[in-house]
């Protein structure tokens, strides 16, 4: 053992340099290292977002004072430059614009108050004494600080109140550039006899100009620092012009281009509006866009598919590839792009093609993809190799966290090494470090850069958002929607929201159900509701499409549509035996289902519905864009807005209740015309008129030469509700026959008018299939031409008055009508000759749909009377009708039919005590549709 120990120190002592032998200088390579400052999925000027987190706090403070807040109200009218923050009495946009004429301001003497600020909001209250509320607010959020208000007035002598901190006498800046709109909500609070006007002003979040100014910031004369952005940095659509783009989008682009960005991806805003659109917008300026799954045959819409970059660092240069991967279901979100002739491909695919290219070609030190949505990013997680870094998960908030350091294992080429995913809360750095030995990415340390109202701004970006404001908010800051049913401390809570859009459309288009996919995020601000506020959540661009569906298809539809459109209303979906506003399906019927294009294209929808859809060319298209008066297409966002004006005109205070009141079950009224069956037929046959031919046993060649005319219909006016029913009926029928040996004998002939009244309210009984109501009907029988006695002579008209009253069934699965009455019948040609009958009267009708488009119905009708003292041979004991129909639709409203009927009589005197039959069979081309007039 001593040995061992000795031969150890030997060695050591063998390696260990004399004193004599000055030690060999080694140089150390730095390492390389570079940062990358990357934003992704921002979602532009509009994006920022004044939450107002902290009214609980407030509630709590004021209800623990025995204090009250009876309402807030909503307001636009407040421009803040730092801590100062500028309103006109009026609390409006317009107020503001007409005190910022650029003439001399002159302000007052300072008012002492009290400011609460925190991350969110700022609270002011005017008195120099803080009342118990407000203390109870400092002891849940902080302490506030001395506050100042005065009163300031332009050359024109308009007025305007400044609050700031303290009594300093440094006023602020009163250039344009300087100042910034935010929302801002006024109160009173309550106390026994006392009276506070509170202020809350929103603070920003996530605000561009702060966003854009931060990474100047961190990338001005850094030559060793790139900047890079995922997608969504600009505005998408507008919310202020409808079916536009967004006025910021050109600020955008400009404050992209003059960060000198090294790549950048496409977002769903970028390409909202198309390919074309987006390309045009960034034609001449120098954006260094990049997309890897972007497919296209048109050379004038391509993007490259890698972008590299050499920066120069203290190590050496290191050269960075980036590759910017788009989701698919951007083709269907964004019907622009495949009208452009553009196609989103299989991310991991596509981009590890690039990639292993990449690496062959140029063999980069480090690969970044730029990707924004959730799915593409874990897929490339799950499969992609060669890619080091992942930039632009929105996904991952970062607010507790300070920085992140990761230090990365040295791996085999051949190794599947994940790449890292970067997160993000708005604008994040990365700061990069290379191994000096072999290149490869060794550390990486991510800080996450918070963006608070308390950064700078950049005066050019917030002058431009604020004129571009102040020139459009006041024609929208009206108030338009009312305080929820919660309560007008309350907020709109998003189920609510996407209800009352969804029954307007529903009232505008005059549709029978509506599916919208899902909207965008209601702000959650309480109390009333601004037309600014409203618009601001319908900043997209989906137009409105009605689509015809079969009553025979929309019951299945329904069932397959669950759980594929968030937003549904008028009929309920994923039910057996589903309604339509309150009604039993008709299968006769074509009914009305809208969407908007990007719903139907963005969703299984779109396959359901051309399934539906009939292929015969002359229902072609079963599809229509809903239009205006004018004849332009109409978008969501205009259908909601201009029913919320309409609704708010005619009830200001309970249209939004009323419309979160309906349900399917509900049975507004409702007007249409019905074409039951409107047909013609007409026959001729010309004979040999050859006696000749007598005695030869075929019918076509000894049958006299003929003409049958005929014609039949079956209209009505229907009204239905709740409360009753009702219809105006007329029904016809005349053929006419004509023969060599009889120029003229009609074997129909007979028109009725009637109508007819039923109360559903009064139905009974409850838990049964079939149920009962009482009805009446009122009708006349009558002909077109008078029938012939045997000795010539012309008998009396039939003008038969009649009024049935009893009971009718509801509808019930094929079971269409069934009632069953007491009747009263008057003949009007024989009134001083005949007396009133009393009888009875059953009817019924049924359908039933064989496979997608055949359909077997019947009918019946038995009247019975009694005797009377002045019967005859004119009088019958009962009559029957019976039809039973099979329709082929050539088209929704054409069908090749063939029928059977048969009429069944009996007298009741002597005379006629027989029993008599007739009977027909035919075919005809009937016309059927119901047109909705009005509901």
């Amino acid at each position: 053992m001593h040995a061992l120990m000795w031969l150890v120190g030997v060695g050591a002592l063998a390696q260990t340099p004399s004193p004599e032998t000055p030690p060999l200088a080694v140089s150390v390579a730095p390492e390389p290292a570079f940062r990358l400052v990357y934003t992704g999925a921002s979602g532009g000027v509009g994006s920022a977002r004044a939450p107002f987190s902290d009214l609980a706090p407030l509630k709590e403070a004021v209800l623990a004072s025995q204090a009250e807040l009876p309402e807030i109200q909503i307001f636009h009218g407040t421009l803040a430059q730092g801590d100062w923050l500028l309103r006109t009495a009026d609390w409006t946009v317009s107020g503001l614009v007409a005190w910022l004429d650029g003439s001399e301001v002159v302000c007052g003497e300072p008012r002492p108050g009290h400011a609460l600020q925190t991350g969110t909001e700022t609270w002011l209250v005017g008195t120099l004494e803080k009342p118990g509320w407000f203390r109870g607010l400092e002891e849940r959020l902080g302490p506030a600080t001395p506050w100042t208000e005065r009163e300031c007035t332009n050359g024109a002598g308009v007025a305007g109140i400044l609050a700031g901190p303290g009594d300093d006498s440094t006023l602020p800046d009163w250039s344009l550039d300087g100042w910034e709109l935010r929302l801002g909500l006024h109160a009173q609070v309550r106390q026994e006899a006392e009276e506070w006007l509170l202020i809350g002003v929103g603070r920003p979040l996530q605000e561009r100009s702060r966003a854009g100014n931060l990474v100047q910031s961190l990338v001005d004369g850094q030559p060793d620092t790139i900047f890079v952005d995922s997608g969504d940095f600009v505005d998408g659509a507008s919310s202020v012009a409808d079916g536009a783009l967004s006025l910021h989008r050109g600020m955008g682009y400009d404050l992209l281009q003059s960060l000198e960005p090294a790549a950048l991806a496409p977002g769903e805003n970028e390409l909202v509006a198309g390919a074309r659109v987006f390309l045009g917008e960034i034609e001449g300026r120098e954006l260094p866009y990049v997309a890897s799954n972007w497919e296209t045959d048109d050379p004038s819409l391509d993007l490259p598919d890698v972008v590299l970059r050499e920066v120069e660092t203290p190590g050496g240069p290191v050269r960075v590839a980036f590759v910017g991967v788009l989701d698919p279901a951007l083709n269907t979100l964004l019907p622009g792009l495949g009208n452009d002739g553009v196609t989103i491909s299989h991310p991991v695919d596509a981009v590890q093609a690039v990639v292993d290219r990449v690496h062959v070609e140029q063999a980069p030190d480090v690969v970044i993809a730029l990707a924004s949505s959730r799915s593409v990013l874990e897929g490339l997680r799950r499969e992609a190799r060669g890619i080091d870094l992942l930039a632009g998960d929105p996904t991952m908030a970062t607010l507790r966290v300070i920085d992140r350091t990761v230090v990365f294992r040295d791996l085999r080429s051949n190794a599947k090494g994940s790449p890292l995913t970067l997160a993000m809360d708005g604008v994040a750095t990365a700061d990069l470090t290379l191994s000096a030995e072999d290149g490869g990415l060794s550390r990486i340390r991510v800080t996450p850069q918070l963006l608070t109202a308390d950064l700078p701004v950049d005066p050019a970006v917030t002058g431009a958002i604020t004129r571009t404001r102040l020139a459009t908010y006041p024609q929208h800051e009206h108030l338009l929607l009312p305080a929820p049913p919660a309560g007008p401390d309350q907020a709109w809570s998003q189920a609510e929201w996407e209800k009352l859009v969804c029954e307007l459309t529903l009232e505008r288009t005059g549709a029978d159900a509506v599916w919208l996919r899902d909207l965008p995020p209601v702000t959650r601000v309480p109390g009333p509701l601004t037309e600014l506020v409203v618009a601001d959540q319908l900043a997209i661009l989906d137009q409105l499409e009605l689509h015809r569906v079969p009553g025979t298809k929309l019951p299945t539809l329904l069932l397959q549509v669950r759980g594929e459109v968030p937003v549904t209303c008028g009929a309920p979906v994923g039910k057996t035996g589903p309604k339509v506003r309150g009604r039993s399906i008709d299968g006769e019927r074509t009914y009305l289902v809208a969407t908007t294009d990007r719903t139907r294209q963005g969703s299984p929808i779109d396959a359901l519905l051309k399934g539906v859809a009939s292929s015969r060319w002359l229902d072609q298209p079963t599809m229509r864009v809903f239009t205006d008066e004018a004849g332009a297409p109409l978008t969501l966002r205009r259908t909601a807005l201009e029913g919320f004006r309409q609704a708010q005109a005619v009830d200001p205070q309970g249209f939004a209740e009323a419309l979160l009141a309906r349900s399917y079950t509900e049975k507004p009224g409702e007007w249409l015309v019905k074409v039951r069956q409107l047909s013609l037929h007409a026959d001729t046959f010309r004979g040999t008129g050859n006696e000749a031919f007598l005695s030869v046993p075929e019918t076509l060649a000894t049958s006299p030469s003929s003409l049958s005319i005929g014609s039949a219909a079956d209209l009505a006016l229907d009204y239905s509700a709740r409360a009753l029913s009702w219809d105006l009926r007329w029904r016809s029928a005349y053929t006419r026959l004509a023969t060599e040996e009889d120029p003229g004998q009609e074997t129909a002939d007979d028109w009725r008018l009637s109508t007819s009244l039923a109360l559903p309210r009064l139905t009974f009984p409850a838990a049964t299939p079939i149920r009962a109501m009482p009805y009446g009907e009122l009708a006349f029988d009558s002909e077109y031409t008078r029938a012939e006695n045997e000795d010539g002579s012309l008998a009396s008209r039939q003008a038969d008055l009649s009024l049935v009253a009893g009971l009718a069934a509801t509808k019930w699965r094929g079971l269409r009508a069934l009632r069953l009455g007491l009747l009263v019948n008057r003949d009007m040609a024989q009134l001083s000759e005949k007396p009133f009958e009393f009888g009875g009267r059953l009817d019924f009708e049924t359908l039933k749909v064989f496979g997608p488009s055949a359909r077997l119905s019947t009918y019946g009708a038995m009247d019975v009377y009694g005797n009377t003292p002045e019967d005859d041979a004119s009088d019958l004991r009962f009559k029957a009708l019976g039809e039973v129909r099979l329709a082929l639709p050539l088209a929704r409203y054409l069908d090749i039919a063939f029928y059977a009927r048969a009429f069944v009589l009996k007298g009741r005197v002597l005379e006629n005590d027989d029993l008599g039959v007739a009977w027909t069979l035919g075919t005809s081309l009937d016309m059927a549709e119901a047109f909705q007039l009005r509901r």
